[in-house]
């Protein structure tokens, strides 16, 4: 909770990793022939800050009537925009997208925009249905 960068928080998740049991299994009971420690990947790591640590932080901190929104977006922009099928469609439209700031406020407008069809009140929608319709 006290974290001041997304450093600090990737030093704790470095030293994560499954049991012993997981080196040389990949399901329960199937011993593979891959033994080797499970491990975080970095993207993971990511994902569970954003996901999990930074909502939790922002709102531990604004429950102890703190101000923290600027040390929170600090966090959003210092980590990289997440690899997912949403973020590939704004990709695929040339939106170079540099920062988990910028891929969760695409996430958002996706969901609340494109996923509710609300194309005509939205400045991108528009201008993709006006494109399309003049080809």
């Amino acid at each position: 909770m006290f974290a001041k960068n997304a450093a600090e928080l990737f030093k704790i998740f470095k030293e994560v990793k499954a049991s012993e049991y997981w080196d040389n299994h990949f399901n329960f009971g199937k011993i593979s022939t891959v033994d080797q420690p499970k491990v975080l990947t970095k993207d993971f790591i990511e994902l569970i800050i954003l996901n999990t640590i930074l909502p939790l932080k922002y709102t531990y901190h604004k429950y102890q009537n703190e101000e923290i929104t600027d040390e929170i977006l600090a966090f959003y922009t210092s980590i990289s925009s997440e690899k997912n099928t949403i973020i590939g469609q704004w990709k695929n439209l040339g939106l170079p997208i540099k920062s988990a700031l910028e891929s969760q406020s695409l996430i958002y407008h996706y969901k609340n925009s494109c996923e509710e069809k609300n194309c005509l009140n939205c400045s991108i929608g528009f201008k993709l249905l006006k494109e399309t319709s003049n080809v």
